[in-house]
């Protein structure tokens, strides 16, 4: 299954010299891609309530002590490169995963990862 991202909003974060804007651009990354993210916390993380997707993602996880306790993952590459998740996610191979991930350029590294998550097989 091939879900297609418009990541046409990431075209404008850039100077009048073509400098990427990393703050701008990550933020717009993460809105862009913000189902796909979601989608992998859900899965692979006891969530307690919707991941919120900013600048970070944020969400909660539940305690038997304090109830909820907030998480917050830096960045979608921490999220995506994580080991644990990506174990989750493709087993034992994760490595060959996370390789052919980490050689994407990141402009496509986000649609192949959906299209890597999406057409697995459950």
């Amino acid at each position: 299954m091939t879900v297609t991202f418009d990541a046409k909003p990431l075209a404008k974060d850039f100077s009048t010299t073509g400098v990427k804007l990393e703050g701008p651009w990550e933020n717009d990354r993460n809105r862009c891609y913000k189902q796909l993210i979601k989608d992998i916390i859900m899965e692979c993380f006891e969530v307690m309530d919707t991941p919120y997707v900013g600048h970070h993602i944020v969400y909660e996880v539940p305690d038997k002590i304090q109830g909820a306790l907030p998480q917050e993952i830096p960045a979608f590459d921490t999220l995506i490169f994580e080991h644990t998740v990506a174990q989750k996610l493709w087993g034992q191979n994760f490595k060959d995963y996370l390789t052919a991930l980490a050689c994407e350029p990141v402009e496509t590294r986000d649609q192949l990862l959906a299209n890597l998550y999406y057409g697995r097989k459950k």
